[in-house]
């Protein structure tokens, strides 16, 4: 018998419908979501070097930060290809790095990464780090600057298949 409220003698099922909403709601929250990273990249904004010292401009490289302190975030990838023995050994990372300014002349950082290797295969995170930097002295009409700082990667904070259990404490220059 067929009535309503039930089909072949069982009471139908809202979960259809429960699932139904809630595929709608999530598809809206990803649209708004695309939407507002679509205007974030698309807007206008202008880049500006913080490490400046007169009219010389400190950039910073892959293996030189530039001694200046600001509020940046960057994010890196790299690839390194090493021949062995037992074949080619491949290494990907991914690394982001985090400064924040405390005071005008100091900043705090936190930095980290994800290592993929093959031959042996292991994957994690690498430990993770913190720093502090001061800008010590800035001489604009000779175009002079210098920072200090101290830089602490905290052992045993990574993947014990890639990071290290002790930690290391580097001053820098």
């Amino acid at each position: 018998m067929h009535t309503p409220a039930t089909r072949n003698g069982r009471p139908p099922r809202a979960a259809p419908l429960v699932t139904a909403a809630t595929y709608v709601a999530c598809t809206a929250y990803a649209a708004c979501g695309a939407c507002a990273l679509a205007g974030l990249i698309a807007a206008p904004s202008t880049a500006q070097a913080h490490a400046i010292a007169g009219d010389r401009v400190f950039p910073s490289t892959l293996a030189v930060d530039d001694p200046g302190v600001g509020d940046e975030a960057n994010f890196e990838y790299g690839h390194q290809r090493v021949p062995g023995d037992n074949g080619d050994q491949s290494i990907n990372t991914f690394s982001f790095e985090y400064d924040k300014l405390i005071t005008p002349r100091l900043a705090v950082s936190i930095d980290g990464g994800y290592v993929l290797q093959n031959n042996p295969r292991a994957a994690g995170f690498d430990n993770f780090g913190v720093g502090l930097k001061y800008l010590l002295y800035v001489n604009e009409p000779h175009e002079l600057m210098t920072s200090i700082g101290v830089n602490a990667e905290l052992g045993g904070t990574g993947s014990r298949a890639i990071a290290d259990n002790f930690s290391t404490i580097s001053p820098t220059v």
